[in-house]
């Protein structure tokens, strides 16, 4: 943990207040969110600091409606802001393994959309690491000049990108689903020279909060919102018991927070698996070289990007079609070959994708 000089017992609750204030300022200054997501990033800033001191800690899933919305901006802030950042793309489960038992950084993973589409055995590593690293003594076997060593994974953890998680590290995570920011919404461009130095004060005083506290968090038994289910209590109980210390508006404004956040995860998780599911569509396109495909296909392909089921329903052509129906597309009745099968044609798709991605040029037909 990177840490300057305590403070000691003479903090005031104001020092303390400020110093999150700090923090979230500089966090509101190249971000545009709502107060329940810049409260919830603020603490978890200052969590990365003292993270030893919890028994579990709470991911950070950064999504948004479509591209363009800050989720790449929000790592880059983070890593600021953070205990021993380490800011990445895309990376195999055994490398991550090491880093991790080596380091213990705070982890921000970018592009999460390509996370889990690497072989078999990454990806069940990748998952193994992301599952177990959520609570304190969390390990992964791993395999090493034949012989099998448990490696320690616990360590904070930030996601970004377009598509969902899998189910179980989705309920370690506090959703932060990013909109694209209005007129109204002035943030200033980020600088990385200027704000690296910007970030010196808030990113102190986050380590300095958390060294001065150390003992108290390790001991804190928050209490914990009603509407929360235990999952959910897990997940913000070493958010609250910063909040608690801070003192000042800061209590509340967390529990709001925590509310609010888990009260739209419902709506994240529909969201972010809409996209998704437009995303390994355009990918499967791409990748059959087709501008059109049989509804079998495409289920077919989909299954072998992880689509087993949706909400505990098995995939198939009227649930893909149902959650498809959403943007404008609708299967047809098209010609493959001497064949008239139902189908999707891409250019049904190209509207959509624009809200993922730019649309880049649908190869010649090719019938599948």
């Amino acid at each position: 943990m990177t840490a300057t000089a305590p403070l000691g017992a003479s903090e005031s609750v104001q020092d303390a207040t400020n110093e999150a204030d700090a923090v979230q300022s500089f966090i509101r200054r190249y971000v545009a969110m709502s107060d329940a997501q810049a409260d919830a990033v603020t603490l978890w800033c200052c969590h990365t600091h003292a993270f030893e001191a919890a028994e579990t800690t709470p991911y950070l899933r950064i999504s948004s409606v479509g591209c363009g919305a800050g989720k790449t901006r929000t790592l880059e802030v983070l890593e600021l802001l953070v205990a021993n950042p380490w800011l990445t793309g895309r990376i195999t489960g055994p490398a991550l393994v090491r880093k991790i038992d080596q380091d213990h950084p705070t982890l921000l993973l970018d592009e999460t959309d390509a996370l889990f589409t690497g072989g078999a055995a990454s990806q069940q590593m990748l998952r193994g690491v992301l599952n177990s690293g959520y609570r304190l003594g969390g390990k992964v076997a791993y395999a090493q000049g034949g012989s099998v060593r448990e490696l320690d994974v616990f360590c904070p953890k930030a996601f970004a990108g377009i598509g969902g998680l899998p189910g179980t590290i989705s309920d370690r995570s506090i959703p932060i689903l990013l909109k694209k920011r209005t007129a109204f919404e002035n943030v200033e461009r980020l600088r990385s020279r200027t704000a690296r130095q910007q970030a010196r004060i808030p990113r102190m005083l986050a380590a300095r909060f958390a060294a001065t506290h150390l003992d108290a968090l390790a001991q804190a038994r928050p209490d914990i919102p009603g509407p929360l289910d235990d999952r959910a209590a897990d997940v913000w109980e070493p958010l609250l018991a910063i909040a608690d210390i801070l003192g000042g508006s800061w209590p509340s404004r967390a529990r709001l927070a925590a509310v609010t956040l888990c009260a739209e995860r419902k709506d994240a998780d529909v969201e972010t698996v809409a996209f998704r599911l437009l995303t390994d569509c355009r990918r499967i396109f791409t990748d059959l070289n087709a501008k059109r495909l049989k509804t079998q296909t495409l289920l077919e392909n989909l299954l072998g990007e992880g689509w087993d089921d949706i909400d505990g329903r098995s995939l198939d052509a009227r649930l893909l079609a149902e959650h498809l129906r959403g943007f404008g597309i609708q299967p047809s009745k098209l010609r493959f070959g001497r064949q008239v099968l139902q189908g999707y044609e891409a250019r049904s798709f190209e509207r959509a994708w624009q809200l993922v991605a730019p649309v880049v040029d649908v190869p010649e037909e090719v019938t599948r």
